[in-house]
């Protein structure tokens, strides 16, 4: 009986298999967001298949554990002075 596009994607099911497999695609540090959209967020640990993320509120840390299939990376943000050296080198104002 062929197998069917859902059989083909699932995570494995062995657990230290899994882990590896989302290490490969997320690291400690990386920025990431919902799929859905959301806060940027730094991943501080990863757990099978479950990777805890820390993002900032208003000055409060909020951290919160997501399944690793609802994240993407995302790019790291421009911070101030990276944006004013750019402007420098360009000739443009910030």
């Amino acid at each position: 009986m062929p197998r069917g596009r859902r059989d083909r994607w699932r995570f494995p099911s062995d657990p230290s298999r899994l882990e590896a497999l989302v290490k490969r695609i997320f690291e400690i540090g990386d920025t990431v967001t919902l799929k859905s959209a959301g806060h940027l967020m730094t991943i501080v640990s990863i757990e099978r298949k479950c990777v805890t993320c820390a993002w900032s509120v208003k000055g409060d840390i909020k951290s919160n554990s997501f399944p690793a299939d609802a994240l993407i990376k995302a790019d790291k943000p421009v911070t101030l002075e990276q944006l004013v050296l750019a402007s420098q080198k360009t000739g443009d104002r910030p």
